[in-house]
């Protein structure tokens, strides 16, 4: 996977439409072409399992660096920083683990601790079960959006 300062990520807990991950590979590949930037896509499951649609598109896109990271990887990942941290935040780390219940918070928190291990700067998220915008029938470019 290549260095960029932005990543595109997409949490979902249910499975993606075909449709809605091509949009966001398009958002994507009109970045690379813009920005001259390679932006990875993570999709980030939480309880949900969307690794065949995910592992496809990315075989037909190996032009993109295209991830899936699963509830498994998260724990793995946040076990590995914890034994980073002085005990004081370890604390703060596990008050965002995921418990076993859906909780958007907690999520938004994660995918920034992984943006940031990433050495991202600027975070794009788009929901799953949404499609990317357009304005007569042109995409909106990756560049134009709102970044967090």
């Amino acid at each position: 996977m290549t260095h960029s300062d932005r990543v595109f990520m997409v949490p979902t807990h249910r499975p993606i439409e075909r449709t809605a991950l091509e949009r966001h590979v398009a958002e994507i590949e009109h970045a690379r072409h813009t920005l001259g930037e390679r932006i990875p896509l993570v999709i980030v499951e939480n309880r949900s399992d969307n690794r065949d649609l995910v592992y496809e598109v990315a075989a037909e896109h190996p032009q993109l660096d295209i991830c899936r990271l699963d509830d498994s990887d998260l724990a793995e990942f946040q076990e590995a920083l914890k034994h980073q941290l002085h005990p004081h935040s370890r604390a703060a780390l596990d008050s965002i683990s995921d418990t076993g219940v859906l909780n958007y918070g907690n999520v938004f928190n994660r995918l920034y601790l992984v943006a940031s291990a990433m050495g991202a700067r600027y975070l794009h998220r788009r929901d799953s079960d949404t499609y990317a915008q357009k304005n007569e029938e042109q995409l909106i470019p990756l560049s134009n959006l709102p970044v967090s």
